[in-house]
C-alpha cells in the first residue's frame, strides 16, 4: 500500500488565544510567553479533529531533568519526554478520520511547561468542537504522593529522577478516571500544611491552594468549582516536630479557607499513606469542623510500610498502593454522595 504523504495545514491555531473554541483545558493554567503555561500534574488540553495527525509545538523549557507528557489519542497513550521546548509531538499517517486527543503533563517541575501551537495534518484537516465537560468535578491537594514522585520507580531507587514520575498512576487520577470525574491536583512534592519535608517553612499547601501557578499569580476561584476536594497532607509536617494541638489547628484553618472558596464540597483528608504521625490531630480538626459542617470527612489508610510490594523510589508509594487507596476512596466518595 502507497504511503499517504502528510500535508501540513498552513496555519497554526495559537493554543492561548482559543478561548475555549477547539480547546479543553485541564487543570489550573495561565499565559506566558504566548503560550498557555502549565504549573500542576495532570494539566494539559484536549481537542478533536479531522486529519491525518497534528504537531504540537513547545515553548522554552529549562529545567535539571527533562518533563514528560503524556498523549492520549483515542484513548491509546504514549509518553514524550520534553527537555528545552523546542522538541515537537508529531503524529502522521493516521486514518482521515475524527480523532479525540488529550496531553497531560505528568511530571513536576519548577517552570511551567508551555503548550504553544497546534497544525493539523491531512487534506481535508479540520478543528472540531471540544470535548464537554464532566458534570462531576474533583480537586486534590497535597503532596508528593499526589504527584507520583517515584511511583513507577524499583524501591532501591534513592533520588528523584522525572522518568520515574507519572501522576498518571496516582491513587488521585484512579480515583477521578473510576468516578468520571474532571479533577484539578494542585500538589508539589514536600510540602506540608505548616513544613515542608526539611522542616522548613516554604510555600505551604494552603499559601499555593491560592495560586493559578508556582508563580504564585493569583488563582479565580469562580473558574471552576468542585464536588469534592481531597486533601493528602501531614506526612512532611512530621519533619517539623509540630505538636498535635498546633497541627490541628493548622488543619482547622486550612479546611476554613477550602470552605471559603466551596461552600458546598465534600471535603475528604486521606492521610496514612507514608506515615500516622498526625492522624489524631487530623480527627480532631475534622470533628472541630463537624460542629456545623458535616460534609467534612476523614479517610485513613493504611501505610505502605504495612504492605509487601507497595514502595517505589525513595519510600513512596508505588502504583499497587496507589491502586489500593484510589479503591478505599472511591468507597468513600460513593457513601457520602450519590456517585455510582
Amino acid at each position: 500500500m502507497e504511503k499517504k504523504l502528510p500535508v501540513i495545514g498552513e496555519q497554526a491555531l495559537v493554543l492561548c488565544e482559543d478561548d475555549g473554541k477547539y480547546l479543553r483545558t485541564h487543570g489550573r493554567y495561565t499565559i506566558k510567553q504566548g503560550c498557555l503555561a502549565f504549573d500542576w500534574p495532570n494539566s494539559g488540553i484536549s481537542f478533536n479533529f479531522s486529519g491525518t495527525g497534528f504537531i504540537l509545538s513547545f515553548g522554552s523549557y529549562s529545567a535539571e531533568e527533562p518533563a514528560y507528557v503524556k498523549v492520549y489519542l483515542d484513548g491509546v497513550e504514549q509518553r514524550f519526554a520534553i527537555s528545552t521546548g523546542k522538541e515537537k509531538i508529531i503524529y502522521e499517517n493516521l486514518a482521515e478520520k475524527r480523532h479525540r486527543v488529550t496531553i497531560i503533563k505528568v511530571t513536576e517541575g519548577a517552570a511551567p511547561l508551555l503548550f504553544k501551537d497546534l497544525v493539523l495534518l491531512g487534506m481535508d484537516h479540520k478543528l472540531m468542537a471540544p470535548p464537554f465537560d464532566k458534570p462531576r468535578k474533583i480537586e486534590f491537594l497535597g503532596d508528593s504522593i499526589t504527584c507520583g514522585y517515584g511511583v513507577i520507580a524499583n524501591p532501591s531507587e534513592t533520588a528523584y529522577h522525572t522518568f520515574q514520575q507519572d501522576s498518571t498512576m496516582t491513587y488521585a487520577y484512579f480515583t477521578a478516571k473510576e468516578l468520571e470525574a474532571d479533577a484539578h491536583y494542585e500538589c508539589i512534592s514536600g510540602k506540608g500544611i505548616l513544613c515542608n519535608c526539611l522542616g522548613e517553612k516554604d510555600n505551604e499547601i494552603p499559601l499555593f491552594f491560592e495560586h493559578a501557578s508556582q508563580a504564585k499569580e493569583p488563582w479565580d476561584f469562580s473558574r471552576w468549582i468542585p464536588n469534592i476536594v481531597i486533601i493528602n497532607a501531614g506526612t512532611n509536617d512530621a519533619a517539623g516536630a509540630i505538636a498535635d494541638q498546633v497541627f490541628t489547628e493548622a488543619s482547622v484553618a486550612f479546611l476554613k479557607q477550602i470552605r471559603t472558596k466551596y461552600s458546598d464540597a465534600h471535603i475528604i483528608w486521606v492521610y496514612g499513606m507514608m506515615n500516622d504521625k498526625y492522624v489524631s490531630a487530623i480527627k480532631a480538626a475534622v470533628k472541630e469542623l463537624n460542629r456545623t459542617d458535616e460534609n467534612v470527612h476523614f479517610l485513613y489508610v493504611e501505610s505502605i510500610n504495612q504492605m509487601t510490594g507497595e514502595t517505589g523510589a525513595n519510600g513512596h508509594p508505588n502504583t499497587r498502593a496507589n491502586m489500593r487507596v484510589s479503591k478505599l476512596l472511591v468507597k468513600k466518595i460513593k457513601s457520602i454522595t450519590n456517585w455510582k
